[in-house]
Parts: structure tokens; C-alpha cells; sequence
């Protein structure tokens, strides 16, 4: 939550563990962080705490190693703003490790940040976008093997790893594919997908212009593989699109995909 997309939220109490009573549902959980008259929430069982009595919650904040957790990942994340709101591509999804890549755009750097909800360690092999000065630990106990942009990394269990490129992104290289545009059946809108290899993290802007005349007109931007933006057919109806792509990469250099050319019947 706080290192992959989104803004985090914590719901109020769960920093100091509420968890609830009979089915745990939500509500059974926002109790009063103030002290409480309610005789069965003052002998109820905390996560990380003891029973609150007649304490009030705020009291017990700073103690409680779930609040601790959860600040420490919020200083981190404010620390490091590549982690948060910035460009994300997955890296390695094989059973209980997700592990993606992030990129600080002003630093040009990458991260690595690996999730594992199982209870046994996990290993995965990661190939990244950065090849020499390896890698610094900024959260977690991983074991890594780094061998150029390869990282052979272990994830102990239920646990997230973090780590940071010492150097900025130097495997740049792209090789453009085509443009391929068909329809998808759920929506009925039209899908423009860029076929895109490498490993760097790349900004891909795509763009369309109508054969009865003006410029180049914004469809959108995708900045994590599989490259692609839905047009709804309802904004050109009766028009022929020639559609393009251009790829940006992290060294600034573009790289622009063969145009794609389709027709929209008027109804």
C-alpha cells in the first residue's frame, strides 16, 4: 500500500490494533479512541497492546509496534519520493512474490520493492533497468546476488523488501514494435497498444490526428508495460484515425512506432 500505487490510507484504530468482536466486521472495529463506558471494548484483545481499561487509545499510540511500523513506512516513503506517486513496472509475479520496479524521475533511479504474503521466504530472479554499482537495503532483510541488471533476491516471509540503485538507469535501450489497434469486446473501445521491448521504464505518449483535417490530438500516456490507451469510438464517430505512439526513455532519447490507421463507422 504505501510503496506501489495509490495513496495510503489507514483507517483510524488499526494503528493501535482493534480488531473487532464476533464476526469482525469494520464497524465492530471504530470504537472510541477516547476513553470508552463500553464494558466489553475495555477488556477486548489489541493486536500488539494490552486491554485498554479505562485508557484512552491516543495514550498508547506511540507504543504500539503496529504504529511504529506503519510511521516508519511513512517516513520512508517521505524520504524517498521515487516510492510513492511515480512510474511502476512489475517486475517478477510467480505465486506469493510481486515485485515491482519504481523510478525517481528527478534522480533518474530505480527501485526494487518485493512483497511476500507467504509465510516461507521466496525467491525470485529480477531483471532491472540498472546494471553497475549494485544496490542499497532501505527496508527489509533480503539475501541478494547481484550480477549485472540481474538480482537473484530472497524475501523472508511475510515481509516487504526495498531496495535502491546506487547509479542511475543505464540499460536505455529500446526496440520499437508495432502499433496495433483492435477492439476491446467488454467496452467496445478501442485499444492502442504500443509493442515496446526493454527494461527501462519508459514514457509512452500517444496521439491522434483525423483524415478530414487538424493536428495531433492527445489519446493519452502510459508510463508502465503493456504500453497502451483506450479511445472511445463515440468521440470520432464516422472518422479514419492515424494514430501514433512516441516512446521516451530515461536518458531523454525518443523513439517513435510506425502510425497505425483505422476507420470508426459513423454509427
Amino acid at each position: 500500500m504505501y510503496f506501489s500505487r495509490g495513496i495510503p490510507t489507514v483507517y483510524y484504530g488499526d494503528e493501535v490494533g482493534m480488531t473487532g468482536t464476533g464476526d469482525g466486521t469494520d464497524q465492530l472495529a471504530r470504537q472510541d479512541m477516547f476513553p470508552t463506558q463500553v464494558g466489553f471494548w475495555k477488556s477486548e484483545a489489541r493486536v500488539g497492546g494490552k486491554l485498554i481499561g479505562n485508557g484512552d487509545s491516543f495514550a498508547v499510540t506511540a507504543t504500539n509496534p503496529i504504529a511504529k511500523y506503519i510511521k516508519s513506512l511513512a517516513a520512508l516513503r517521505s524520504a524517498n519520493p521515487g516510492l510513492s506517486n511515480s512510474q511502476m513496472q512489475i517486475r517478477s509475479t510467480s505465486g506469493s512474490l510481486f515485485v515491482i520496479s519504481k523510478k525517481d524521475v528527478k534522480e533518474n533511479r530505480e527501485y526494487v520493492v518485493a512483497f511476500n504474503n507467504s509465510d516461507k521466504a521466496q525467491k525470485a530472479v529480477v531483471t532491472t533497468a540498472t546494471s553497475q554499482g549494485g544496490w542499497k537495503v532501505l527496508l527489509g532483510s533480503p539475501i541478494q546476488v547481484v550480477k549485472g541488471e540481474k538480482i537473484t533476491l530472497t524475501v523472508p516471509a511475510l515481509s516487504t523488501v526495498i531496495l535502491k540503485a546506487n547509479k542511475t538507469i543505464d540499460l536505455t535501450s529500446v526496440k520499437p514494435g508495432k502499433l496495433i489497434v483492435t477492439e476491446d469486446d467488454l467496452t467496445g473501445f478501442l485499444e492502442a497498444k504500443a509493442a515496446l521491448t526493454t527494461s527501462d521504464l519508459l514514457t509512452v505518449n500517444f496521439e491522434a490526428k483525423m483524415a478530414s483535417g487538424g493536428g495531433w490530438q492527445p489519446l493519452g500516456v502510459d508510463t508502465n508495460a503493456p504500453y497502451r490507451v483506450y479511445i472511445d469510438p463515440q468521440d470520432f464517430l464516422g472518422q479514419t484515425l492515424e494514430i501514433r505512439a512516441t516512446a521516451t526513455n530515461s536518458k531523454g532519447k525518443s523513439y517513435e512506432l510506425s502510425h497505425a490507421t483505422v476507420s470508426i463507422p459513423a454509427s
